[in-house]
C-alpha cells in the first residue's frame, strides 16, 4: 500500500452515502407515492415484507431503504432474503425487514393464515389486559412466541404468551401446569388448582347482557347509516334532475309558455 493514497470522506449534508446500485433502479421497481408509503412504514418501524421473485430485487429494495434513511440507520431485525423454509421467523413480535423469494405466486398463508392467526392471538391477549383495568400485567408478556422459541414456555414464572401453530398444539404444552386456550377450537384447558372465580354466575350474566345491548346499540346504528345514506342518495338524484332541467332548453320554454 506504499505510495497509495487512502482518502476517507464522510457524505455532505446534501449527499447519501456511496452506495452499490443506482437509486433508479429502485424508482424503476416503485412509484414514487409507493415508496413514500414503504418509507414510512420503514421510519415508524413497522414490519415490512418484501416479496420478489428475483433475488436482486430484493437486495436493491431494502438496501435503497437503508440508504436513503441517512443518516439514520435501521438497528432492528433486518435478513433481505429469506430462506423459504424460515417462514416461521415471520412470527417474531418485533420489527423487522424481510425480503422473501417466491417462485410462481406469495404464499397464501402469509396473507391470510398467518396475519389471521396472529390478529387472533393479538386480540385475546390485548383484550385480557384491557379487561384488567385498573389493573396492569405486569409480568412476562409475549403474546406472539415464535415458534422456535417453545423453550422460554418452561420458564418457572407468571406469563402470557401466544403461539401460532400449523396442524395441532404440541402435546407437551399440555403437560406443563399452564392454562392453555386454543383460540381458533375454544378449547381451555386450565391447572388443576385454579380456584373458580367468586359470583361466576352472576358475572358472566352481566357479561351477556353488555354484549346483547352492545349488539342492538350497533344494529341500531347501522340502521340509521342506512337511512341516511338513502336520503342523501334520494336528496342528490333529485339536486341531479333539477339540474339536468335546469340546463335543459326545453325546461326554459315550458316555463316560458307557462308564464
Amino acid at each position: 500500500m506504499c505510495g497509495v493514497d487512502i482518502v476517507l470522506q464522510r457524505p455532505g449534508p446534501g449527499e447519501l452515502p456511496f452506495f452499490d446500485h443506482s437509486l433508479r433502479c429502485l424508482f424503476d421497481l416503485l412509484t414514487v407515492d409507493k415508496f413514500l408509503r414503504l418509507f414510512t412504514c420503514f421510519l415508524l418501524e413497522h414490519q415490512i415484507l418484501l416479496c420478489s421473485k428475483t433475488l436482486s430485487r430484493l437486495m436493491i429494495v431494502a438496501e435503497s431503504l437503508c440508504a436513503l434513511a441517512f443518516p439514520f440507520r435501521w438497528q432492528l431485525t433486518y435478513v433481505p432474503i429469506l430462506p423459504y423454509s424460515q417462514l416461521k421467523f415471520m412470527e417474531a413480535p418485533v420489527p423487522y425487514i424481510m425480503g422473501l423469494c417466491y417462485e410462481d405466486v406469495i404464499p397464501e398463508q402469509i396473507f391470510q393464515a398467518y396475519i389471521a392467526a396472529l390478529s387472533r392471538l393479538m386480540i385475546v391477549a390485548e383484550s385480557l389486559c384491557a379487561l384488567a383495568f385498573p389493573f396492569r400485567w405486569q409480568l412476562t408478556y409475549v403474546p406472539i412466541l415464535p415458534y422456535s422459541q417453545l423453550k422460554f414456555m418452561e420458564a418457572p414464572v407468571p406469563y402470557i404468551m401466544g403461539l401460532c401453530y400449523e396442524d395441532v398444539i404440541p402435546e407437551q404444552i399440555f403437560q406443563s401446569n399452564v392454562c392453555v386456550l386454543d383460540i381458533d377450537t375454544g378449547e381451555l384447558d386450565m391447572p388443576e388448582d385454579v380456584p373458580m372465580l367468586p359470583d361466576r354466575t352472576e358475572f358472566a350474566r352481566e357479561v351477556a347482557s353488555v354484549l346483547i345491548r352492545f349488539e342492538d346499540h350497533l344494529l341500531e346504528n347501522e340502521e340509521d347509516i342506512v337511512k341516511k345514506r338513502e336520503v342523501g342518495v334520494i336528496g342528490t338524484r333529485r339536486k341531479e334532475e333539477w339540474s339536468s332541467k335546469r340546463m335543459s332548453r326545453s325546461f326554459d320554454d315550458e316555463v316560458i309558455s307557462g308564464i
